[in-house]
């Protein structure tokens, strides 16, 4: 698609500017990926009750969909000489780098292996109100990222030039999220201890990048309305837009096959790749080898779907991500298979463990999709919903989108203990704890086959669903150039209209 418009000087965008959005990446990227630890830290290290974590997931999908339109609307409807989004990045920057850093610091006194049972309760609460804080705060930051995004420009070009460039920096902080990863696959008091360290760091570093996000990125003025429209008004339009129906469906779908399979990753690595106690002598290097494969598949995937809308769209871009992670989680998850009885009494590698990284290692390339076309492609939205009722509504998207992200969310942090329980893979007792999860009982292999289901079966269905929704999705390289046409006259007309003589809105407050 992008291949086939011509970029107007008006729509290029500054390396500045480019570089200052995208690095708003950095702290999601880091935090998310460590974030998929979560799990292996509460109930893998701190034992926390499936049932208990069941609860919380349930409270806080709930709020995240509640809390992203709310915020969203109340977004629309700020009103500063700053601005509608920015203002409410920089009081929250710094209150969503501490809500991280408290997931991961409940009171050691409180696991399972020192203060038992009596602390279940005490233990939940901090789960359930530290990822409220946490969310809250990626929810405001983010939601004014993804509002500012479609109107930095119109152009196909330099939306995938700052989606690359936002992509590129999200997966280094993810990269460097993933440092820690081996300090949880096998825990102990002193790796948990290195493991904490690190948050804090990442915490605090993770900061910087909104300072130059807020002095380099700018509002475009022209598009804040002379009346907003009600809430309702806005959802029901949203709602009824068939781009944005089938957006949202793929952002949820997407989006609970890449927490199914990082939240399951630290298992894989422990269970299916052999890194743990019961398999003595291994280290976390012996696993090294089958996450060269998956690593490979995302360089690879990166490659051809930057590589796809220069011949088809975004469309097929997407289309072919989502096929493919179906196909190599299924392949990963057959691999890992490991029929009841067959694996008693003792761990050992199983059998399939090469076949389950060449599988990983196909669905690795359809990852970078995700991180890369998910702006550009709520950003088409965005344009389609303008072309035909005449104003943009980026934070409403933004909000109502994640009415299908957020539940999948929880929904991968609950299940995949529970998928784990009921394969036997619980929390070790207060006596041999440094053990981090155990088998209860001596079937190995229906551990390592609980593994599969919760990290690839389950993406696997949900990344096939997903090509079937996607497939309505009607903006492709036949129609966009028109509607970015339209956008252009638009957009010329709302600049006459809507900005003073120094290019600031007619409608923002002096304050």
């Amino acid at each position: 698609m992008t291949s086939q418009m011509n970029t107007s000087p008006a729509e290029r965008v500054s390396w500045k500017e480019t570089v200052g959005y995208a690095l708003s990446s950095v702290p999601g990227g880091i935090f998310v990926s460590m974030l998929g630890f979560l799990q292996a830290f509460w109930y893998g290290w701190m034992g926390l009750d499936p049932s208990w974590i069941a609860v919380a997931q349930v409270v806080y999908a709930v709020w995240n969909v509640l809390n992203d339109p709310i915020f969203g609307m109340l977004m629309d409807r700020t009103r500063t000489k700053s601005g509608r989004y920015i203002p409410w990045i920089k009081v929250c920057a710094p209150l969503f780098s501490a809500s991280f850093v408290l997931v991961f610091f409940p009171p050691a006194g409180w696991g399972l292996s020192t203060g038992g049972v009596d602390y279940q309760f005490p233990l939940f609460v901090w789960y359930l109100v530290s990822q409220l804080c946490y969310d809250t705060c990626f929810t405001i930051c983010y939601l004014a990222c993804t509002a500012l995004f479609p109107q930095i420009t119109i152009d196909g070009r330099e939306r995938t030039k700052i989606a690359l460039a936002s992509a590129g920096l999200s997966i280094a902080g993810a990269a460097a999220g993933l440092v820690p990863m081996a300090l949880l696959s096998n825990p102990s008091p002193e790796s948990v201890a290195a493991f904490q360290v690190c948050v804090l760091v990442f915490g605090a570093v993770s900061f910087v990048p909104w300072a130059f996000f807020t002095r380099w990125v700018k509002e475009r003025q022209e598009y804040i309305p002379p009346t907003q429209a009600s809430f309702r008004q806005s959802a029901r339009t949203v709602l009824a837009n068939r781009a944005g129906q089938a957006f949202i469906a793929y952002e949820g779908l997407s989006t609970g096959a890449m927490y199914f399979v990082q939240t399951g990753f630290a298992f894989v690595i422990a269970w299916i790749f052999g890194f743990n106690d019961s398999n003595p002598g291994s280290t976390f290097w012996d696993a090294v080898p089958f996450l060269l494969g998956p690593a490979g598949g995302i360089v690879a995937g990166t490659v051809i779907i930057l590589y796809i809308p220069r011949y088809r769209d975004l469309k097929a871009a997407i289309t072919f991500s989502l096929a493919i992670q179906s196909v190599g989680y299924a392949i990963a998850f057959a691999a890992a298979y490991v029929p009841n009885g067959t694996m008693v009494g003792a761990y050992s590698l199983p059998p399939g463990a090469w076949l389950v990284s060449l599988g990983f290692s196909v669905g690795a390339m359809g990852m970078p999709a995700f991180l890369i076309y998910l702006a550009p492609a709520r950003a088409m939205v965005v344009d389609y919903d303008e072309s035909i009722t005449g104003e943009r509504r980026e934070a409403v998207y933004s909000g109502l989108g994640c009415i299908a992200s957020k539940p999948m969310t929880s929904l991968a942090l609950a299940a995949v203990p529970f998928i784990l329980a009921s394969f036997s893979l619980v929390p070790a007792n207060d006596i041999d704890f440094t053990n981090g999860l155990v088998v209860e009982g001596d079937d190995f292999g229906r551990a390592i086959t609980g593994v599969a289901v919760a990290t690839f079966l389950i993406p696997a269905i949900l990344s096939a669903i997903g090509v079937a929704a996607w497939h309505f999705f009607p903006i492709d390289r036949n129609n966009y150039p028109a509607i970015k046409a339209k956008l252009e006259r638009l957009h010329g007309d709302k600049r006459s209209e809507r900005l003073d003589g120094s290019g600031r809105s007619k409608f923002l407050a002096d304050s």
